[in-house]
């Protein structure tokens, strides 16, 4: 291994192993909750969330890319950044109070008006988080990812205790809120930033810098929950409630790929490693990519099984949205991998006309699959539309970096003949964990064999 890739994995171990406790946690608290609280509300909440993180996104003004990629980022010029960035959520936050105090925001169960004006304070998660931008810089990732997780361990206690009293949307809101709200003041307290903001000139190179990215992340947005809208018309708020469960277990796996891309950007930023960027590109893609087709298979053999178990059989309708979701979250654990090479060279431009199309084609395909398919129509909508993105993504970043498709190829054809055997012949499990403890010996055997 290299040693980029020893810097990356080095970082990755504080970040995975924190994300792996998120996860546990998140879905103890899924489950909790689920059996707790209706498929309706569920669907209620997540047309509030829609709308809540509509506001949070537009918030996000991209900041803490541009203090870890910049070299030349002062105490000074850091809190005027975070003065920059407390400005756009205070004026986002006036909008969102004003728009909901006046009701006009379409299908929402008014109420509930006061949790969904506390639920917008989220959006003020953005300026006070920039710490973590700073200690990522300093590949400090202990520090910068452990608050996380605390916070994470404090609103799940929350949450539960308010469902159990009856408190069915207040529970999912504060299950959502405060994790932002309990990061933030446990990294007020890791990192001190001292020093009187510079000028503010140097704000136009941030907003040269961030606003494709801005625009990006807003077309992003919507092609990531138009989906939900399209469900929520067409199927009403009880499926809804089952394909929000559903793309929420399969994206909260893309926190492994999370855990290693946090890492990635820092490394990469850093100039000592940029010659050996194409090459661990190829490696740590690689690793991430067969890890989600490894998580796949384990669902698609025993998930049904393992969702009655958890979630009660009422859930059922969500199992197979959520087995295309990893799917999904495994093809977004290879393109992701691009992001931090756009940042490093400057091609913000190409993640904006990826939204774009991505934009256009997701509506079209989740609506068309929907009428045809009902719920599993709408993650399957959002696959494809996806896989023609990823495909355009390849061509546009060749000059950039070259990929191995040998080994991407090879993992998706072992997934296809794997997939086709489950579905045409009647496996029992024994058969079934051989399939994956001899896939594993192949590719550790693989491993080593390269090693020498």
């Amino acid at each position: 291994m290299s040693n980029i890739s020893r810097q990356i994995f080095d970082g990755a171990k504080y970040t995975l192993s924190f994300s792996m406790v998120q996860y546990i946690l998140f879905i103890f608290t899924q489950v909790v909750l689920a059996r707790l609280i209706s498929p309706e509300i569920f669907g209620e909440f997540a047309i509030i969330s829609i709308y809540v993180m509509f506001f949070f996104t537009l918030s996000n003004f991209q900041s803490d890319k541009y203090i870890i990629t910049k070299e030349d980022i002062s105490n000074g010029k850091f809190n005027t950044i975070l003065k920059f960035d407390l400005v756009i959520s205070a004026v986002n936050y006036l909008f969102f109070f004003l728009i909901v105090y006046n009701q006009l925001l379409p299908n929402i169960d008014y109420q509930y008006k006061n949790q969904i004006l506390l639920f917008g304070l989220i959006v003020f998660y953005h300026p006070f988080s920039r710490k973590k931008a700073l200690l990522e810089k300093e590949l400090n990732f202990f520090n910068a990812r452990y608050p996380a997780t605390i916070a994470t361990i404090l609103s799940s206690i929350i949450s539960v205790i308010l469902a159990f009293n009856g408190y069915t949307i207040l529970a999912l809101i504060l299950w959502k809120l405060l994790q932002y709200f309990f990061e933030v003041i446990i990294l007020s307290y890791l990192k001190t930033v001292k020093g009187a903001s510079d000028n503010w000139h140097h704000i136009k190179k941030l907003i040269r810098y961030s606003t494709p990215l801005l625009l990006s992340n807003i077309i992003i947005y919507f092609y990531w929950n138009i989906d939900y809208l399209i469900v929520e018309k067409l199927l009403g708020k009880e499926q809804l409630g089952y394909y929000w469960l559903a793309f929420q277990l399969g994206l909260f796996i893309l926190r492994i790929k999370d855990a290693i891309i946090n890492v990635v950007l820092p490394v990469y930023s850093d100039v000592k490693y940029r010659n050996s960027i194409k090459d661990n590109f190829n490696e740590v893609s690689s690793i991430i990519f067969k890890t989600f087709a490894y998580i796949f298979l384990f669902f698609l053999f025993f998930g049904e099984t393992v969702f009655i178990s958890v979630f009660g059989e009422k859930w059922l309708p969500a199992y197979h949205p959520f087995l295309i979701t990893i799917l999904l979250s495994m093809l977004r654990s290879f393109t992701s991998f691009f992001e931090p090479i756009l940042l490093i060279h400057n091609k913000t431009k190409y993640k904006l006309f990826l939204a774009i199309i991505n934009a256009i084609l997701v509506p079209v395909f989740v609506y068309y699959l929907v009428i045809e398919l009902g719920i599993n129509g709408a993650p399957l909508g959002v696959l494809i539309s996806n896989i023609i993105s990823s495909l355009i993504l390849i061509i546009l970043t060749r000059d950039l970096v070259k990929i191995n498709f040998k080994e991407i190829i090879r993992s998706i054809i072992i997934l296809i003949i794997v997939s086709s055997t489950f579905y045409l012949f009647e496996l029992n499990w024994l058969i079934k964990i051989f399939i994956l403890l001899s896939l594993l010996s192949i590719e550790i055997l693989n491993v080593k064999f390269k090693k020498k």
